[in-house]
């Protein structure tokens, strides 16, 4: 199991670029989630957070089943899909604030395209 505690961002004793790039003091087992250091629109609509991974390159939800699950919807959901979206207010231009993702989202409105 991950020793989470050994991972606090408040840990000065633990250089996460000597970890997951040296492999100094150790190589690591798992991923790790972490907040961007550069925050721009996007990141801060989509409330995105990065992993760092180090070499082993099976997928995050094999390595960390208990907290990433992959969901794969088929082409029979997509109405569903897409009508929660609408009510749950995600759509191009909250997802994307951008001048690309309102022109996205008035060409989906207006049905350009």
């Amino acid at each position: 199991m991950l020793n989470t505690t050994a991972l606090i961002p408040e840990d000065k004793d633990l250089n996460y670029r000597d970890i997951y790039w040296g492999k100094k003091p150790f190589a690591p087992n798992f991923p790790i989630a972490c907040e961007p250091v550069f925050l721009n629109d996007r990141i801060l609509a989509q409330k995105g957070k990065f992993t760092i991974h180090g070499d082993n390159s099976t997928a995050i939800e094999v390595l960390c089943e208990k907290v990433a699950k992959r969901i794969v919807l088929t082409g029979k959901c997509l109405p569903e899909a897409l009508e929660f979206l609408e009510i749950a207010n995600i759509n191009e231009y909250s997802v994307f604030p951008d001048m690309s993702g309102i022109a996205d989202y008035v060409r989906r409105a207006a049905r350009l395209g």
